[in-house]
């Protein structure tokens, strides 16, 4: 069997297509022997950041052997119009047409999907809407969009079409499947939450859990607002003036100088804080040496369908995480693991468990266990995927 799994991000720079997309593919190899062509798009000048370089080597190393990866160039705009979009789209949409030697499409996300709606009609191959999120409000989320503007009724008019389309779609929490079956009528057996799961072996908790008395937190991920960066900074500089050197924050982004902004802005003495950019093969060790990870949202539609890709790989890291209830599935979860860490509401009013969690790290017997979940085990969620591979290839 081979997939054409289409994406219009680049593959070698976002963290998250390492996490999600490289390590998720080379498992269905390894598994089931699945082959893919993979596309990956290159914007000016990415191809020559240590990340992209470091990654590339990686990528191709862990499944260059039975990858046919494509990567095609992405025009980088301050205004991104439907026309300058297809402009980027349709050589690489050329280029594909010309390729027919796969049995299914995974399109990954909303530009992807775009392409795979295209190639479907004309290959007659069934596509998956493999979603990660809801591209219209999330443009709107960020200022780009109004809910009144002709853009945004595009963009919702496109994604009624993708979804229609698709043979099977793809979510990220069991909130968001109920909502693509009740706002677009989509079959409730053609939409699957595959959540967004994580190779546990990748990750070792092992070990004493706290050295020298000093807790390590992690913040992994962006800066957009909507993931409460201002937030997370402000709740870890609660604790900091309770515990002190006691307590150090780990900040891993590409979003460096805004964090640090922020920070400063917050008030964080510069010793309790250290910023960088981290290759996704270099982010286990990151994560074996803490202890405590922030996930925050903000509250809202966006918010409860997501699943943040850094929570399964806290978790696998034995990493306790701090949260609030209107984020996801987590209230369920959390109710049904509860070692999982802390639950806030979303108005972090009471902020006294966190104070609770770090207390129970600084005791000398706390060691650091991952805890299996298997909606987070790409191992038992790659049996899902490829069990609707083989329905489609059929």
């Amino acid at each position: 069997m081979k997939v054409l799994y289409l994406t219009y991000e680049n593959v070698f720079s976002t963290g998250i297509l390492q996490a999600q997309v490289v390590e998720n593919l080379k498992t269905l190899h390894d598994r089931f022997g699945v082959k893919y062509i993979l596309t990956s798009t290159l914007k000016e000048g990415e191809q020559d950041s240590s990340i992209y370089i470091k990654n590339r080597i990686s990528t191709e190393n862990k499944i260059g052997h039975f990858t046919d990866t494509l990567e095609f160039k992405k025009g980088l705009r301050d205004s991104q119009s439907v026309f300058t979009f297809v402009l980027d789209i349709v050589p690489t949409m050329f280029k594909l047409l010309k390729r027919k030697d796969y049995d299914v499409i995974h399109a990954r996300s909303y530009g992807a999907a775009c392409i795979a709606l295209v190639l479907s009609f004309f290959r007659r191959k069934p596509y998956i809407f493999d979603m990660r999120g809801i591209l219209p409000e999330e443009t709107v989320s960020v200022g780009k969009i109004h809910t009144s503007s002709f853009k945004f009724w595009l963009l919702k008019k496109a994604e009624r079409m993708l979804v229609d389309k698709a043979s099977k779609v793809f979510t990220v929490s069991d909130n968001f499947t109920n909502y693509v079956v009740s706002e677009f009528g989509k079959n409730v057996s053609d939409v699957f939450n595959i959540s967004n799961p994580t190779n546990l072996n990748l990750y070792n908790p092992e070990g004493k859990a706290v050295d020298d008395r000093c807790v390590n937190f992690i913040y992994s991920g962006s800066c957009l607002g909507w993931h409460l960066p201002h937030q997370t900074l402000e709740l870890f500089k609660y604790l900091y003036l309770k515990y002190s050197s006691n307590i150090h924050l780990y900040i891993c982004t590409k979003d460096t100088d805004k964090f640090d902004a922020i920070a400063r802005k917050v008030g964080l003495p510069i010793s309790s804080y250290s910023i960088e950019q981290v290759a996704f093969e270099d982010m286990p060790a990151v994560y074996q040496k803490c202890h405590i990870g922030f996930c925050l949202r903000e509250p809202g539609l966006l918010t409860s369908v997501s699943c943040p890709v850094k929570f399964g790989e806290y978790v696998a890291s034995g990493i306790k995480v701090i949260t609030n209830k209107g984020v996801s599935d987590f209230a369920k979860l959390f109710s049904s693991e509860p070692n999982l860490g802390v639950l806030l509401d979303d108005d972090f009013d009471n902020l006294e468990p966190l104070s609770e969690l770090v207390d129970s790290m600084m005791t000398a017997n706390y060691k650091k266990t991952q805890i299996k979940l298997d909606k987070f085990d790409w191992h038992e969620v790659s049996n899902e995927v490829y069990a609707i591979y083989t329905e489609l290839e059929r």
